[in-house]
């Protein structure tokens, strides 16, 4: 990975790993705080932040894995940003059922990433995608049956998967700054 895409990898898995934080702070039962008119501008600019970012990773070629995770997260945070500015989608985003299905479909998608990278991929992006689905796949769960301790396991599975975007953040930004790899991120297997 050359030193462009290192920096365009540990901004992008930064941002994730700091939105996921703060976003995941309420359901893991850190705050009662409804943050929802803070974070709107928030969510709907790393949602233009990781489509940008996935444009220029995509464009370099030597590594689509950031780039899908990137295209996916912005898409992601764009469509969850639309509730803070429009009535019309709020009041659809609010259906318990509407949620669910959204959650399950990136379960779903978060799955399929994560079965794929099993051949190829360093462990640690495994596990940021493990700990992907099984957040996603925790809260989808809530939201149809409204079980309490399912929102607390994705909130507490979603500050497990900010910390390993953090380390990937981290992993990139050393690899970028020392030429070489100074954190471990398990061996690349062959393809």
């Amino acid at each position: 990975m050359n030193s462009r895409n290192s920096i365009l990898s540990s901004i992008g898995f930064f941002t994730i790993g700091l939105t996921l934080w703060l976003t995941a702070l309420k359901p893991a039962g850190f705050t009662n705080t409804d943050f929802d008119m803070v974070f709107g501008g928030l969510i709907l600019a790393v949602g233009i932040i990781l489509l940008v970012l996935s444009i220029l990773s995509l464009q370099g070629g030597e590594h689509p894995f950031d780039g899908l995770v990137f295209f996916a997260f912005s898409l992601i945070a764009l469509i969850f940003s639309l509730p803070n500015y429009s009535h019309e989608a709020g009041s659809m985003m609010n259906a318990p059922a509407l949620v669910g299905w959204f959650y399950l479909v990136w379960a779903f998608f978060w799955f399929f990433l994560w079965f794929g990278a099993l051949k190829s991929h360093p462990f640690m992006h495994m596990f940021f995608l493990l700990l992907a689905w099984l957040s996603t796949l925790a809260i989808a769960i809530f939201e149809y049956t409204g079980a309490r301790g399912f929102l607390t396991v994705g909130g507490y599975l979603q500050l497990l998967w900010a910390l390993a975007a953090l380390y990937l953040s981290a992993g990139s930004a050393l690899h970028a700054l020392c030429g070489k790899s100074c954190l471990p991120m398990g061996a690349k297997k062959a393809s």
